[in-house]
């Protein structure tokens, strides 16, 4: 999932914002602010590719008392895609933005793999000049609740005969009925590279 555009961090050297000043930002752009930077920082705080400025960024957006991550020799990571999953206002100015994150890790040459999403739990103070990241990251894994069956049933005729001519190169694996008579239906579809996936369609009424 794409990354928001990062807000610019603010200076390290504390800022006195007015209460009311505060409350004259929409809170809303408060905390899509919040959430951005948050976004910003976790890619930072994962990455690593070998390169200076990576953390030369992430030193201008951890507090400066806390050490950035050491990388031992010859590991890599590589950072998939993060996602806010919810920010709640903690003070005035100030949200705790849980950021939902995948990436991968290679060591010693060996291709990447992948570790198992993890929620990054972060502080950020913002106002109508910038934001900036209060502490170091809460980590926790993610929480996955087990898939349901879906309970497909086969379709009528005339569904089977829509789904073909929607979907001619695809394999019917049944369907569950609306309540307006239409049905969604499961199919075996085959997409670039001849990779097969299930999708879901609606046909009908």
């Amino acid at each position: 999932a794409p990354v928001a555009t990062p807000v610019a961090p603010l200076a390290t050297s504390p800022q006195v914002v007015a209460e009311a000043d505060l409350y004259a930002v929409p809170p809303d752009s408060l905390r899509s602010r919040a959430s951005a930077h948050a976004e910003w920082f976790v890619s930072e705080y994962l990455t690593a590719d070998g390169s200076d400025n990576g953390g030369e960024t992430l030193r201008s957006l951890l507090s400066p008392d806390l050490p950035l991550p050491e990388v031992p020799e010859g590991t890599m990571t590589f950072v998939e895609w993060v996602l806010t999953l919810e920010s709640v206002e903690s003070g005035p100015g100030q949200f705790v933005v849980d950021v939902l994150a995948r990436y991968m890790v290679a060591s010693g040459g060996e291709a990447y793999r992948r570790v198992e999403p993890e929620v990054f739990s972060v502080t950020v103070a913002v106002d109508e000049n910038g934001a900036r990241i209060l502490g170091a990251p809460r980590i926790r894994p993610a929480v996955v609740l087990e898939p349901v069956a879906t309970g497909l049933i086969d379709v009528p005729p005339e569904t089977l005969s829509a789904a073909s001519q929607l979907r001619p190169d695809s394999t019917l694996l049944g369907g569950v009925p609306n309540p307006d008579g239409s049905w969604t239906v499961s199919l075996l579809t085959v997409g670039p590279g001849g990779v097969q996936r299930p999708e879901s369609l609606v046909v009908g009424p």
